[in-house]
């Protein structure tokens, strides 16, 4: 099954079983109003709630129910015969005022036709929250009494504990309170910062209310009685029971450099100038989920301000078209949060606030202006780092065989010290600036400077071929009464294809007759490397030579040698018929062909135009043996 986030507008439906005329301010008599408020999820469609008498099940003497009754109903199904409808999404709905009887418990039955939850109750007497209910799988069963709090009153702002200025110190326990759907949180600014707490998740929090006098006041919580981790915020409510009415004054996670007695992770906060005669209120919750008993003083005192800032960001240098990302936030001691601070900055920058974002380098200022007046000004600046450059050398290994290659890294920018960390075809296999041992193949260095910025570079070791190579030249071609030598370099040890373990070896045509012949030789240093090479030999029977009278053939070349620009006359016993020619190098690379048509006693003509000096061999149709030629 998959889900379908719901339209952006639904018609809500409230239905109440049997009090569908209720006035909004009136209940029975021998009946006290209380109020449930309920939240949805991005699917508001999927649930039903419905409230009976204690014990009662669902569909039986309901009396109050809403959500979508039609298609979910009790068991999932729907309510047959109900109206079409269902709550929106992501909303909040206010039933206000029920009614029951002092002393009376309800069972508040839910359902999410679904079974993923996701919808929270909460319920609330006299302005007070007495229960959260969190929806959870295919739906829940609650069973209370909604004018008795499962915490102590003050877990509501509405039921706040009092205190007083100058007063005694009031204790509050928090390990019973619990944090309301919707219940503010300052921003998180980071431990032992004025105007922000270490983390914002609500789990535990309690509430406190004071009526403002003159002039600034100290809020704390350190103190001997105080055995747990506080985090504490300063509240100006215009309702208590509305949260969208609260601004914030100010607020503390951990005072600057501890607190003596006590937790050493109490928390202070300054007032600044509250409005005189005005109620505040005071939010104290545990970080992450602490509990435990907290005291709580509110002191008239006054002290100098003073300010600083932190900064974050531009850790690394950025890239090129990326947004930058530097943070100024400031921390100021002796007022509340609640003051205007007006920043100016590089290429016209302009901005409000506590904490200003997206920063480039530069040097950027600030006016601050109190709740009670004061000027304040303040300027910090931002610098970027150098671009990481990563400088790497490399020896290569001495021959395919061998793993004695090397790299060594250098790099400049960043902030010291550095992270080097190398890798392989198979992963991790060092770290450090030199690594040794190397192979051929596929490598990569990943540099970590001390801000967490990280460059890479990928390599390649290939060994060094031309330090251990050689060749035993070109292919080539001799006659079959000839013989050649051949060389591989010296200081080796070597293997020829003819089983010799020589550094020349003699091939001698005469051994071996007319064809072509491959020879290797692979060549061995002291390190075990080794390279190898062939070539092949080409045996012709030459019936042609520099004197035409030293062989008696039907064939004769004139002149040869041959020089300038003369060519080869060729005379033969032609029978008419065509007759195909072919001009071959020492190589046996074709460098001329032809076709000649005659009769005997004619010739034909080789040119040797553009033909540099050497060896040749003409190859004629029908011929088994070759003529050799020459060009001087």
């Amino acid at each position: 099954m998959s889900k379908l986030l719901s339209p952006a507008l639904f018609v809500l439906f409230c239905w109440f079983g049997t009090s569908l005329g209720l006035s909004a301010q009136d209940c029975p008599e021998g009946q006290t109003p209380f109020s449930l408020h309920v939240y949805t999820d991005a699917w508001g469609y999927e649930m039903y709630w419905e409230l009976t008498d204690a014990d009662t099940d669902c569909g039986v003497g309901a009396l109050y129910w809403g959500g979508n009754a039609n298609a979910v109903g009790c068991d999932g199904e729907g309510i047959e015969g109900a109206p079409e409808g269902s709550y929106a999404s992501n909303s909040t709905f206010i039933l206000d005022t029920l009614c029951a009887a002092m002393g009376d418990s309800l069972t508040l039955h839910h359902v999410d036709s679904y079974g993923d939850g996701g919808t929270a109750f909460e319920i609330f007497a006299d302005g007070a929250l007495n229960h959260v209910f969190a929806g959870t799988g295919n739906g829940n069963v609650w069973t209370f009494d909604p004018f008795e709090s499962t915490g102590p009153g003050y877990d509501s702002p509405c039921a706040a504990l009092q205190l007083e200025v100058n007063g005694p110190m009031v204790f509050i326990e928090n390990d019973s309170c619990t944090g309301a759907f919707g219940e503010p949180a300052p921003p998180v600014y980071g431990c032992q910062t004025n105007g922000g707490w270490c983390e914002q998740g609500l789990a535990h929090t309690a509430w406190l209310t004071f009526t403002a006098t003159e002039g600034n006041c100290w809020v704390s919580s350190c103190n001997d009685s105080t055995n747990f981790d506080t985090q504490i915020a300063l509240w100006k409510a215009e309702e208590c029971n509305d949260y969208s009415t609260y601004t914030l004054v100010n607020a503390n996670d951990d005072l600057p450099g501890g607190c003596g007695p006590g937790n050493g992770y109490a928390s202070g906060m300054w007032t600044g100038c509250l409005d005189s005669g005005a109620t505040y209120l005071i939010q104290v919750d545990g970080w992450y989920g602490a509990v435990g008993q907290a005291g709580i003083t509110v002191v008239s005192e006054d002290i100098e301000l003073s300010v600083n800032s932190t900064t974050s960001g531009l850790n690394c240098a950025l890239e090129k078209d990326e947004e930058p990302n530097g943070v100024i936030l400031l921390n100021l001691t002796g007022s509340g949060s609640d003051y205007v601070a007006t920043w100016v900055g590089p290429d016209g920058f302009t901005a409000q606030g506590q904490q200003i974002t997206g920063l480039s380098e530069g040097t950027y200022s600030t006016v601050i202006l109190t709740s009670c007046g004061a000027t304040l000004v303040h300027t910090q600046t931002l610098t970027e780092p150098d671009p990481i450059n990563l400088n790497l050398d490399v020896v290569a290994p001495s021959c395919p065989e061998q793993n004695d290659g090397q790299a060594f890294l250098s790099a400049t920018g960043g902030e010291l010290p550095y992270e080097i960390q190398w890798f392989g075809e198979l992963g991790d296999i060092g770290n450090g600036e030199l690594l040794e041992d190397l192979g051929e193949g596929t490598y990569s260095v990943l540099l970590e400077d001390n801000n967490g910025c990280e460059s890479e570079l990928p390599f390649v070791l290939e060994s060094d071929d031309e330090a251990f190579s050689f060749t035993l030249g070109p292919d080539t071609t001799i006659c079959e009464d000839d013989q050649l030598i051949l060389s591989a370099p010296t200081g080796l040890e070597y293997m020829w294809s003819d089983g010799s373990m020589n550094q020349f070896l003699v091939f001698d045509a005469t051994s071996t007759g007319t064809g072509t012949f491959p020879i290797t030789v692979e060549a061995f240093n002291e390190f075990g490397c080794s390279h190898a090479d062939a070539i092949f030999v080409t045996v012709f029977d030459c019936t042609s030579s520099l004197d035409p009278t030293e062989v008696q053939t039907p064939f004769g070349v004139m002149p040869n040698p041959t020089q300038n620009q003369e060519g080869w006359k060729v005379s033969g016993p032609w029978t008419g018929q065509k007759t195909a020619w072919t001009l071959l190098d020492g190589q046996g690379r074709t460098v001329q062909k032809g076709v000649f048509t005659g009769q005997a006693g004619t010739q034909f003509e080789v040119s040797s135009n553009g033909i540099e000096s050497g060896q040749y061999f003409l190859q004629i149709e029908g011929v088994q043996s070759a003529l050799r030629l020459v060009r001087r």
